[in-house]
């Protein structure tokens, strides 16, 4: 096969075959030289000349040695903002499948390091546009993109913003499946500013009001951790009013082997008493570390976190890091590429890999994180945030269907209170088995 190059940012001739996809009558082929030494070739499936749903491809191409192994992202920018996953087949080339996810018009923005370790992206000048809506095409998008949740980062023009102006948060995290117009955006602040969230973007157990005094949510990390309990206390006069902020507590680490380093005696006795432990670093004092030292870290933290709070009942949460994979820093160190965040592959990893005790949970933010290009962390942060409403919701629900409930005397189980463990602070030089 012989491929011909065009002019730099422009497609080479439209080429048209029939590839055997499933609904495509026809599949469209462009190719496109994004920057010197790098191609790319898009893929759009048709029929009867009109853009389907998918599946449609891209491949990007670098023209260069086996020395240099650079990343690159894909996306969808548009009525929806939504990845494109793009998988390594070899050092010089990537590869990735894609739907769209509603009706509207898009246009497809990668970016890419390149061999001197700075990042590039460019947009492609093609508007794609496809008829249909959300529920046509969700179920298939997300089973292609192996996300569990059902939002997606829909442009903030489809939605009735009370006068906001639009530039400022250019997509809001909802289910497609609702219409935009019917949503209830409310506000959520942090240290980065104001955030628009939509209720129903994201599913909160009713029970969440039965969260007692003495259930106490503890935010665990470094300023990560600090922003989402910010943005969760800022979004609760409008989802729960009646629960009281007292219980909601933030405990400041930057350091999985010295996780007590920033806390008082006080702190440490108190941190005891938690009930459901909600852990974020993305800011960690001794980055950078190998992705094998990071798993081997986060695995005794949290180790320790079940040795201080025994009770098999109350969850630990690890959330992934909120960094786009564009922008990573150099907090893990990956051996090989992916598109993802080197951190959140590692702990992917160690999910897969440890036998862990069912209270131990992972949050999988990738869906939140991955179509973004270094932009709108806060907007992240607001949604995460709601997914910790959640996530609280459906454990209280958990507690109260076994007849379990926090009380200042202790924990009322099936009938019987036990009573609070002696306060002490937990040493956390012990060695973990």
């Amino acid at each position: 096969v012989i491929v011909v190059f065009a002019s730099q940012h422009a497609p080479s001739n439209n080429k048209s075959y029939s590839l055997g996809y499933q609904t495509a009558s026809q599949v469209n082929e462009n190719i496109y030289d994004l920057a010197p030494g790098i191609s790319l070739v898009l893929m759009v499936a048709r029929r009867d000349n009109a853009v389907i749903s998918g599946p449609h491809s891209v491949k990007v191409s670098f023209r260069h040695g086996n020395d240099c192994q650079p990343r690159v992202w894909a996306r969808l920018v548009g009525d929806a903002l939504i990845v494109i996953p793009m998988k390594p087949m070899d050092s010089k080339k990537w590869v990735g499948d894609f739907w769209f996810p509603l009706g509207g018009s898009y246009r497809i923005q990668v970016a890419w390091t390149n061999c001197r370790g700075s990042s590039e992206n460019f947009t492609l000048p093609e508007v794609l546009t496809i008829a249909g809506n959300a529920t046509d095409t969700l179920s298939t998008i997300h089973k292609s993109n192996s996300t569990e949740s059902k939002g997606l980062w829909l442009s903030s023009t489809r939605f009735n913003t009370g006068g906001e102006t639009t530039h400022v948060q250019p997509y809001i995290w909802h289910n497609p499946q609702v219409q935009a117009s019917d949503a209830t955006l409310i506000k959520a602040f942090t240290s980065g500013g104001k955030s628009l969230v939509s209720k129903q973007g994201t599913l909160i157990p009713k029970e969440f009001t039965d969260l007692s005094n003495y259930e106490l949510v503890c935010f665990v990390g470094s300023d990560s951790a600090a922003d989402i309990r910010d943005a969760f206390l800022s979004l609760r006069r409008d989802l729960f009013p009646n629960q009281r902020p007292f219980k909601f507590h933030y405990y400041n680490v930057t350091s999985f082997e010295k996780p007590d380093y920033h806390w008082d005696e006080a702190t440490k006795t108190r941190f005891r008493k938690c009930k459901t432990i909600l852990v974020s670093v993305d800011e960690l004092d001794e980055a950078p570390l190998t992705q094998a030292e990071y798993k081997r870290r986060v695995k005794t933290f949290l180790s320790h976190i079940a040795k201080a709070i025994p009770d098999s009942t109350f969850p630990i949460w690890m959330i992934m890091v909120n960094e786009s994979p564009t922008t990573a820093s150099t907090m893990c160190v990956a051996p090989r590429w992916s598109e993802n965040h080197p951190c959140n592959d590692a702990l992917y990893e160690l999910w897969r890999e440890e036998s862990f005790p069912p209270r131990f949970k992972l949050l999988d933010t990738r869906d939140l994180v991955g179509p973004q290009f270094g932009e709108n962390r806060n907007d992240r942060i607001a949604v995460i945030a709601m997914q910790v409403y959640a996530l609280v919701g459906q454990q209280v629900a958990t507690w109260r269907q076994a007849k379990q409930v926090g009380r200042v005397d202790g924990l009322l189980r099936n009938g019987v209170v036990e009573p609070n463990p002696k306060e002490e602070p937990y040493d956390w030089t012990r060695m973990i088995q």
